[in-house]
């Protein structure tokens, strides 16, 4: 992240919050919907004429 800001990127990071019990009938494709499909779709609005070159989704394991 640092580096990409040095270099001038315009950077963008979003914290998706673990599962939870409230959750347990969203699908795969819901949560990448109300998540980074949204964040990007947000930060394209944000940066209009950009382009997205870099997204990394750290999905969370699901508790036990």
């Amino acid at each position: 992240m640092e580096w990409a800001v040095d270099h001038g990127h315009t950077t963008f990071t979003i914290s998706f919050r673990n599962p939870d019990a409230s959750m347990r009938d969203l699908t795969f494709d819901d949560y990448l919907r109300l998540g980074p499909l949204t964040a990007i779709d947000v930060a394209r609005a944000r940066s209009p004429g950009s382009e997205t070159v870099n997204t990394n989704v750290d999905l969370p394991r699901r508790q036990p």
